[in-house]
């Protein structure tokens, strides 16, 4: 929580967050200025990629590095990997069960 607290008062002093205070203008919103700085890197990076020598392979570099650091995590939801134990009816609901289909 104290890593997202200091996140969000990093973007407070964001160059168009202080240009909107200054003007007296609504503050944007902590999930909008990150959308900023996620397209901004891309395309700093995509500028850069166009700088470099060999971009191609710098391209396959940089997709064998997010496919390593980017693994699919395993779900912990549905039951998954669980042990369920006895799954079979208890006595009590065979019974039941007996005299609703009888």
């Amino acid at each position: 929580m104290i890593l997202s607290l200091l996140l969000d008062h990093c973007l407070l002093l964001h160059p168009e967050q202080n240009i909107r205070l200054e003007n007296k203008q609504p503050a944007a919103t902590v999930g909008s200025l990150q959308q900023l700085i996620q397209v901004d890197s891309l395309l700093a990076f995509i500028r850069r990629l166009l700088t470099v020598e060999n971009p191609t392979e710098k391209l396959e570099q940089l997709s064998h590095t997010i496919t390593e650091v980017f693994q699919l995590a395993p779900s912990n939801k549905h039951m998954n990997h669980r042990e369920l134990g006895n799954l079979e009816p208890s006595e009590s609901l065979k019974s039941k069960s007996e005299i609703i289909y009888a």
